[in-house]
Protein backbone atom coordinates (compact mmCIF):
# COMPACT_ATOMS: atom_id res chain seq x y z
CA UNK A 1 0.00 0.00 0.00
CA UNK A 2 1.67 3.23 -1.21
CA UNK A 3 -1.05 5.58 0.04
CA UNK A 4 -0.61 8.26 2.69
CA UNK A 5 -1.07 6.99 6.23
CA UNK A 6 -4.56 7.13 7.62
CA UNK A 7 -5.38 9.77 10.21
CA UNK A 8 -6.13 7.45 13.10
CA UNK A 9 -7.59 10.21 15.23
CA UNK A 10 -10.57 10.62 12.88
CA UNK A 11 -10.87 7.34 10.95
CA UNK A 12 -11.28 3.81 12.22
CA UNK A 13 -10.13 1.54 9.42
CA UNK A 14 -11.87 -1.83 9.35
CA UNK A 15 -11.64 -3.02 5.75
CA UNK A 16 -11.30 -6.80 5.62
CA UNK A 17 -8.53 -8.79 3.96
CA UNK A 18 -9.30 -12.12 2.31
CA UNK A 19 -7.14 -15.13 3.11
CA UNK A 20 -7.67 -18.59 1.62
CA UNK A 21 -6.57 -21.81 3.32
CA UNK A 22 -5.33 -24.46 0.89
CA UNK A 23 -6.62 -27.14 1.05
CA UNK A 24 -9.97 -25.46 1.91
CA UNK A 25 -10.79 -25.72 5.59
CA UNK A 26 -13.87 -24.62 7.51
CA UNK A 27 -14.18 -23.96 11.22
CA UNK A 28 -11.44 -21.35 11.67
CA UNK A 29 -13.74 -18.35 12.07
CA UNK A 30 -12.38 -17.62 15.54
CA UNK A 31 -9.88 -14.88 16.37
CA UNK A 32 -7.88 -17.39 18.42
CA UNK A 33 -7.11 -19.32 15.21
CA UNK A 34 -5.16 -16.37 13.84
CA UNK A 35 -2.17 -14.33 14.95
CA UNK A 36 -1.45 -10.73 13.95
CA UNK A 37 2.06 -9.25 14.07
CA UNK A 38 3.62 -5.97 12.93
CA UNK A 39 7.33 -5.21 12.79
CA UNK A 40 6.75 -1.65 14.06
CA UNK A 41 4.30 -0.28 16.61
CA UNK A 42 2.68 2.88 15.23
CA UNK A 43 3.65 5.79 17.52
CA UNK A 44 0.30 7.52 17.02
CA UNK A 45 -2.16 4.64 16.99
CA UNK A 46 -0.38 2.12 19.21
CA UNK A 47 -0.75 -1.61 18.69
CA UNK A 48 -3.09 -3.17 16.12
CA UNK A 49 -5.16 -6.34 16.52
CA UNK A 50 -7.56 -8.70 14.75
CA UNK A 51 -11.08 -7.38 15.33
CA UNK A 52 -12.97 -10.22 13.69
CA UNK A 53 -12.90 -13.23 11.36
CA UNK A 54 -15.64 -14.26 8.94
CA UNK A 55 -15.85 -17.50 6.96
CA UNK A 56 -16.91 -16.94 3.34
CA UNK A 57 -16.83 -20.57 2.21
CA UNK A 58 -14.37 -22.58 0.09
CA UNK A 59 -11.62 -22.10 2.68
CA UNK A 60 -11.76 -18.31 2.34
CA UNK A 61 -11.73 -16.04 5.40
CA UNK A 62 -12.11 -12.30 5.77
CA UNK A 63 -9.80 -10.91 8.46
CA UNK A 64 -10.73 -7.48 9.86
CA UNK A 65 -8.21 -5.42 11.85
CA UNK A 66 -8.85 -2.64 14.31
CA UNK A 67 -7.28 -0.13 11.94
CA UNK A 68 -5.06 0.27 8.88
CA UNK A 69 -1.78 -1.61 8.85
CA UNK A 70 1.14 0.45 10.12
CA UNK A 71 3.02 2.61 7.61
CA UNK A 72 6.67 1.64 7.20
CA UNK A 73 6.10 -1.85 8.60
CA UNK A 74 5.45 -5.43 7.59
CA UNK A 75 2.18 -6.87 8.89
CA UNK A 76 1.63 -10.64 8.99
CA UNK A 77 -1.52 -12.67 9.54
CA UNK A 78 -0.70 -16.21 10.66
CA UNK A 79 -2.96 -19.28 10.67
CA UNK A 80 -1.93 -20.58 14.10
CA UNK A 81 -2.61 -24.35 13.72
CA UNK A 82 0.02 -24.83 10.99
CA UNK A 83 2.08 -21.61 11.20
CA UNK A 84 1.44 -20.52 7.59
CA UNK A 85 1.12 -16.76 7.11
CA UNK A 86 0.74 -13.90 4.62
CA UNK A 87 2.62 -10.58 4.58
CA UNK A 88 1.31 -7.08 3.90
CA UNK A 89 3.45 -3.98 3.32
CA UNK A 90 2.56 -0.32 3.88
CA UNK A 91 5.23 1.87 2.30
CA UNK A 92 3.85 5.36 1.54
CA UNK A 93 5.07 6.85 -1.77
CA UNK A 94 6.33 3.51 -3.14
CA UNK A 95 3.91 3.58 -6.07
CA UNK A 96 5.93 1.22 -8.29
CA UNK A 97 6.31 -1.36 -5.49
CA UNK A 98 10.07 -1.68 -5.83
CA UNK A 99 12.64 -1.67 -3.02
CA UNK A 100 12.85 2.08 -2.41
CA UNK A 101 10.89 5.36 -2.51
CA UNK A 102 12.51 8.02 -4.69
CA UNK A 103 12.05 10.23 -7.74
CA UNK A 104 11.42 7.15 -9.90
CA UNK A 105 8.03 6.84 -8.23
CA UNK A 106 7.07 10.28 -9.56
CA UNK A 107 7.96 9.29 -13.11
CA UNK A 108 6.05 6.01 -12.81
CA UNK A 109 2.96 7.71 -11.37
CA UNK A 110 3.02 10.06 -14.35
CA UNK A 111 3.07 6.99 -16.61
CA UNK A 112 0.09 5.55 -14.73
CA UNK A 113 -1.77 8.85 -15.14
CA UNK A 114 -1.18 8.83 -18.89
CA UNK A 115 -1.96 5.08 -19.11
CA UNK A 116 1.53 4.46 -20.46
CA UNK A 117 1.94 1.75 -17.83
CA UNK A 118 -0.17 -0.24 -15.36
CA UNK A 119 0.18 0.29 -11.59
CA UNK A 120 1.28 -2.91 -9.84
CA UNK A 121 -1.39 -2.84 -7.11
CA UNK A 122 -4.20 -0.79 -8.61
CA UNK A 123 -5.60 1.89 -6.31
CA UNK A 124 -3.15 0.91 -3.57
CA UNK A 125 -0.43 2.21 -5.90
CA UNK A 126 -2.22 5.31 -7.15
CA UNK A 127 -4.96 6.70 -4.88
CA UNK A 128 -2.46 8.27 -2.54
CA UNK A 129 -4.87 10.79 -0.99
CA UNK A 130 -7.67 8.25 -0.24
CA UNK A 131 -10.13 10.23 -2.36
CA UNK A 132 -11.37 7.23 -4.33
CA UNK A 133 -10.31 8.95 -7.57
CA UNK A 134 -6.92 8.73 -9.29
CA UNK A 135 -5.92 12.08 -10.78
CA UNK A 136 -3.16 14.70 -10.77
CA UNK A 137 -3.87 15.53 -7.12
CA UNK A 138 -2.36 12.14 -6.23
CA UNK A 139 0.88 13.26 -7.88
CA UNK A 140 0.98 16.30 -5.64
CA UNK A 141 0.28 14.05 -2.64
CA UNK A 142 3.20 11.86 -3.74
CA UNK A 143 5.49 14.90 -3.75
CA UNK A 144 4.32 15.76 -0.23
CA UNK A 145 4.88 12.18 0.96
CA UNK A 146 8.38 12.01 -0.45
CA UNK A 147 9.34 15.32 1.12
CA UNK A 148 7.50 15.07 4.43
CA UNK A 149 5.22 18.06 3.89
CA UNK A 150 2.91 19.06 6.72
CA UNK A 151 2.41 16.20 9.18
CA UNK A 152 3.81 13.56 6.81
CA UNK A 153 7.04 11.73 7.53
CA UNK A 154 9.78 12.03 4.88
CA UNK A 155 9.55 8.88 2.73
CA UNK A 156 12.04 9.76 0.00
CA UNK A 157 15.06 7.40 0.05
CA UNK A 158 13.37 5.00 2.47
CA UNK A 159 13.64 1.29 1.83
CA UNK A 160 10.85 -1.23 1.55
CA UNK A 161 10.24 -2.61 5.05
CA UNK A 162 11.59 -6.09 5.69
CA UNK A 163 10.22 -8.75 7.99
CA UNK A 164 12.34 -8.71 11.13
CA UNK A 165 10.59 -11.37 13.16
CA UNK A 166 6.91 -11.82 12.30
CA UNK A 167 4.82 -13.84 12.73
CA UNK A 168 5.42 -13.77 16.41
CA UNK A 169 3.47 -13.21 19.58
CA UNK A 170 5.97 -10.44 20.36
CA UNK A 171 6.10 -7.33 18.17
CA UNK A 172 9.65 -6.81 16.91
CA UNK A 173 10.87 -3.26 16.36
CA UNK A 174 13.66 -3.70 13.84
CA UNK A 175 12.77 -1.62 10.81
CA UNK A 176 15.42 0.90 9.72
CA UNK A 177 16.39 3.00 6.75
CA UNK A 178 19.24 0.94 5.24
CA UNK A 179 21.39 0.61 3.23
CA UNK A 180 24.25 -0.21 5.60
CA UNK A 181 21.99 -2.55 7.50
CA UNK A 182 20.63 -4.03 4.27
CA UNK A 183 17.47 -2.98 2.44
CA UNK A 184 15.31 -1.75 5.28
CA UNK A 185 17.67 -3.11 7.92
CA UNK A 186 18.76 -1.27 11.04
CA UNK A 187 21.04 1.71 10.60
CA UNK A 188 21.99 3.43 7.38
CA UNK A 189 21.23 6.78 5.81
CA UNK A 190 18.11 8.70 6.87
CA UNK A 191 15.47 9.77 4.34
CA UNK A 192 16.08 13.01 2.46
CA UNK A 193 13.70 15.30 0.54
CA UNK A 194 13.65 15.51 -3.26
CA UNK A 195 16.38 17.41 -5.03
CA UNK A 196 15.98 20.10 -7.69
CA UNK A 197 17.17 17.58 -10.29
CA UNK A 198 14.47 15.07 -9.38
CA UNK A 199 11.77 17.76 -9.66
CA UNK A 200 13.14 18.84 -13.04
CA UNK A 201 13.08 15.22 -14.24
CA UNK A 202 9.45 14.92 -13.20
CA UNK A 203 8.42 18.11 -15.02
CA UNK A 204 10.17 17.12 -18.25
CA UNK A 205 8.61 13.63 -18.14
CA UNK A 206 4.98 14.81 -18.03
CA UNK A 207 3.26 14.20 -21.37
CA UNK A 208 -0.26 14.80 -22.65
CA UNK A 209 -2.51 11.83 -23.38
CA UNK A 210 -6.21 11.04 -23.70
CA UNK A 211 -6.41 10.69 -19.92
CA UNK A 212 -4.00 13.53 -19.15
CA UNK A 213 -5.16 16.55 -21.19
CA UNK A 214 -3.11 19.75 -21.52
CA UNK A 215 -5.00 21.52 -18.72
CA UNK A 216 -4.10 18.73 -16.29
CA UNK A 217 -0.45 18.89 -17.38
CA UNK A 218 -0.49 22.62 -16.64
CA UNK A 219 -2.10 21.99 -13.23
CA UNK A 220 0.54 19.39 -12.33
CA UNK A 221 3.38 21.72 -13.33
CA UNK A 222 1.85 24.60 -11.37
CA UNK A 223 1.40 22.34 -8.36
CA UNK A 224 4.99 21.10 -8.49
CA UNK A 225 6.41 24.60 -8.79
CA UNK A 226 4.11 25.84 -6.04
CA UNK A 227 5.33 23.05 -3.80
CA UNK A 228 8.97 23.96 -4.53
CA UNK A 229 8.35 27.61 -3.66
CA UNK A 230 6.92 26.57 -0.32
CA UNK A 231 9.58 23.99 0.56
CA UNK A 232 12.82 24.78 -1.31
CA UNK A 233 15.44 27.20 -0.06
CA UNK A 234 16.41 30.18 -2.24
CA UNK A 235 19.48 28.33 -3.49
CA UNK A 236 17.43 25.22 -4.34
CA UNK A 237 14.86 27.29 -6.24
CA UNK A 238 17.65 29.01 -8.17
CA UNK A 239 19.20 25.63 -9.00
CA UNK A 240 15.87 24.32 -10.31
CA UNK A 241 15.36 27.49 -12.38
CA UNK A 242 18.81 27.03 -13.93
CA UNK A 243 18.03 23.40 -14.77
CA UNK A 244 14.73 24.32 -16.41
CA UNK A 245 16.42 26.98 -18.58
CA UNK A 246 19.06 24.54 -19.86
CA UNK A 247 18.67 24.64 -23.69
CA UNK A 248 19.57 20.96 -23.94
CA UNK A 249 16.66 19.93 -21.69
CA UNK A 250 14.02 17.93 -23.57
CA UNK A 251 10.37 18.17 -22.51
CA UNK A 252 7.83 15.45 -23.27
CA UNK A 253 5.04 18.05 -23.12
CA UNK A 254 4.91 21.22 -25.25
CA UNK A 255 2.61 22.69 -22.61
CA UNK A 256 5.22 22.17 -19.87
CA UNK A 257 7.99 23.52 -22.09
CA UNK A 258 5.97 26.65 -22.85
CA UNK A 259 5.58 27.24 -19.12
CA UNK A 260 9.35 27.46 -18.48
CA UNK A 261 9.50 31.30 -18.37
CA UNK A 262 6.53 31.32 -15.98
CA UNK A 263 8.11 28.63 -13.79
CA UNK A 264 11.46 30.43 -13.65
CA UNK A 265 9.84 33.75 -12.78
CA UNK A 266 7.90 32.14 -9.89
CA UNK A 267 10.97 30.30 -8.59
CA UNK A 268 13.12 33.44 -8.59
CA UNK A 269 10.55 35.72 -6.95
CA UNK A 270 11.79 37.20 -3.68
Amino acid sequence: NAEQRYEYRTIVFSQGRLITLDPPLAGAEYVACWNHCETVVDPLAGGNAIAGVSYLGSGQYEITLDRAITAGAVTTIEYVPDGSFVEYFAHPANVNADWMCNGRDILDLIDYLSVADTPPYGTYSTDLDHSGVFNFVDLLTLIDLLNGAGEFDVWNNTYLPVNTGCPSHIVCNGWGWGPRGGAGGPGGDPPTPLSAGEVANAITAIAESETLPPEDVAAIVEGLIGWCVGHFSCDERAALAELLEDPTLEFASPVAEAMVPQMVAILLEE
